[in-house]
């Protein structure tokens, strides 16, 4: 594991789980390690964290930047090229921070026109949040990253807050279990189309009376906290 390029991350127990890259078979690719609480004894993972594998020198796994929001993790990691000597940082998400998968090629794209970021986008840390957005701070260069003149600069993307995944013409989902508090709060931006909800009761995975899709007032604003109802209800509460 390359520590110079680390990310930490501190479990709900208190454990630590350092995010690296990994020097593997001539490539770059996903590593972590993980320590207790105040320890100075780190562990490695037993190989390449899966789905952050570099198949070719033309796709490797270069600096990472994860983090976790609300049992959600976010790997946003340089996809480094040997031959371009360069790269634009893809998306990988995970449920676990372990098992990856790939969501998004170039999610922060290389500049064009010779500007700043033309080559090399390096991977920032974390996604901080400024008002309704998600900044992402990194680190870019015009030149090759084996150029003998090599120019940083440091700039940002943004993107709606936990607005991460979209829809691009019709889709569904479904949620993990939860228990209902009263309110189904939604962020979307779902102007020119809408969003709805239905409820599965999980004894029986059968949809709730009057509370399916079609019974759902449909959100069509672009919102970032509003409370989904049921012709005028919100959800019943305490159920599963």
């Amino acid at each position: 594991l390359d520590f110079g390029y680390t990310d930490l991350v501190q479990m709900r127990d208190g454990t630590l789980r350092g995010y690296s890259q990994l020097y593997l078979d001539s490539k770059r690719q996903g590593g972590m390690a993980t320590a207790s609480a105040y320890s100075n004894t780190w562990t490695a993972y037993d190989g390449v964290l899966p789905g952050l594998e570099a198949s070719t020198t033309s796709d490797q796994r270069y600096w990472t930047g994860v983090q976790e929001n609300n049992g959600n993790w976010f790997a946003m990691i340089n996809s480094f090229s040997e031959s371009s000597q360069g790269g634009a940082v893809d998306l990988f998400f995970s449920r676990d921070g372990i098992r990856w998968s790939k969501v998004s090629d170039s999610w922060v794209p290389l500049g064009t026109g010779g500007e700043w970021d033309t080559v090399n986008i390096f991977s920032g840390k974390d996604l901080v949040r400024v008002g309704n957005n998600w900044n992402y701070y990194y680190a870019g260069t015009r030149d090759a990253h084996d150029s003998a003149l090599f120019r940083r600069q440091l700039g940002a993307a943004s993107i709606g807050y936990q607005r991460i995944g979209q829809v691009a013409s019709e889709g569904t989902f479904t949620t993990q279990k939860v228990k209902t508090t009263g309110q189904l709060i939604i962020n979307a931006d779902a102007e020119g189309g809408s969003v709805t909800a239905e409820l599965i009761d999980m004894s029986n995975r059968q949809v709730i009376s009057g509370y399916a899709h079609e019974d759902c007032d449909a959100v069509t604003n672009d919102t970032y906290y509003s409370a989904m109802t049921w012709g005028g209800n919100y959800l019943p509460v305490g159920s599963r």
